[in-house]
C-alpha cells in the first residue's frame, strides 16, 4: 500500500503541475522560444517546488527534499527546453512524458525507503479516483491529438470553437465512470449515440477520409479511457 500511495501522490502532482497548472501561453512560449522562454524557467521552478514539497511532506528529510528539487527542476528544464528543436515531432510528447515519469520514478524509489507519513485507505482511494479522472481529461486529450496529428487530415472549422475538445472530455469522463461502475453497456450506448450525431454529417464518398479520421479518434479516445478504468479497478481491488 505504501508504494501505491507514493506513486499516486507523485503522479497527481505531475499531472496537476505539468498539465492543469501550466497556462497554454507558457506552453506556446516554451515551444517557440525554447531555453530563451522565461516561462520555461518559471514552470520548472514551480514544478520542482511542488515535487520537493511533496517529498518533504512524505519523508521530513531536508537532504532528500533538496536533491529532489534539483533533480526534478534540472531534468524538467532540459526536457522541456528541447521542445523548440523537436516541436514538429508528434512523438516528442510521449518521449517528454516518459523521461518526466522516469525521473519521478527515481524519486519515488527514494521516498518509499524513507517514507514517514501514512494516509488512511479511504483518502488513498479518493486520491486514486482524482488521479484517474484528471488523467483521462487533459493528458489523454493531448495524447489523442498528438497521435491524430500523424494523419494527413485537418478537420474543417464548421462546428463550435473547441467543440471536439469538450466532446472528448465528456466522453472519456463518462466512459471511465461506466467502467468503474461495471456498466459496460453504457459504453456501447455512448458509442452508438456519438455515431448517430457525428457520422450523420457524412453524406457522400468525398467524406471517407473525414469518416475514418473521426472513427479513429473516437476509438482511440474510448480505448484510453477504458484502459484507465480497468487499471484503476485493478489498483482499487488490490488495496
Amino acid at each position: 500500500m505504501n508504494i501505491i500511495l507514493v506513486i499516486t501522490v507523485f503522479l497527481l502532482v505531475h499531472v496537476l503541475f505539468d498539465f492543469y497548472f501550466q497556462p497554454s501561453e507558457w506552453v506556446g512560449s516554451k515551444t517557440t522560444e525554447g531555453f530563451k522562454s522565461k516561462y520555461l524557467y518559471l514552470h520548472c521552478f514551480i514544478y520542482a517546488l511542488a515535487v520537493s514539497t511533496t517529498v518533504f511532506f512524505l519523508t521530513h528529510l531536508c537532504w532528500l527534499t533538496i536533491v529532489s528539487f534539483l533533480g526534478a527542476g534540472i531534468s524538467h528544464l532540459v526536457i522541456d527546453g528541447l521542445k523548440k528543436k523537436y516541436k514538429d515531432s508528434t512523438a516528442y510528447f510521449f518521449i517528454d512524458q516518459f523521461f518526466h515519469i522516469l525521473v519521478l520514478g527515481l524519486i519515488v524509489c527514494q521516498v518509499c525507503m524513507k517514507q514517514a507519513i501514512e494516509i488512511d485507505r479511504e483518502w488513498l482511494i479518493v486520491l486514486i479516483y482524482a488521479l484517474g479522472y484528471l488523467i483521462v481529461l487533459k493528458p489523454f486529450g493531448i495524447a489523442t491529438k498528438n497521435i491524430m496529428d500523424n494523419f494527413d487530415f485537418s478537420p474543417s472549422e464548421k462546428g463550435l470553437k473547441d467543440g471536439g475538445l469538450w466532446i472528448g472530455y465528456i466522453e472519456r469522463f463518462l466512459i471511465l465512470t461506466f467502467v468503474l461502475m461495471s456498466y459496460y453497456e453504457g459504453i456501447g450506448f455512448l458509442l452508438a449515440a456519438k455515431s448517430i450525431f457525428r457520422f450523420g454529417e457524412l453524406k457522400n464518398e468525398t467524406d471517407i477520409k473525414r469518416t475514418e479520421y473521426i472513427l479513429i479518434g473516437t476509438l482511440l479516445s474510448f480505448a484510453l479511457a477504458v484502459c484507465a478504468g480497468i487499471l484503476m479497478k485493478v489498483t482499487l481491488n488490490y488495496l
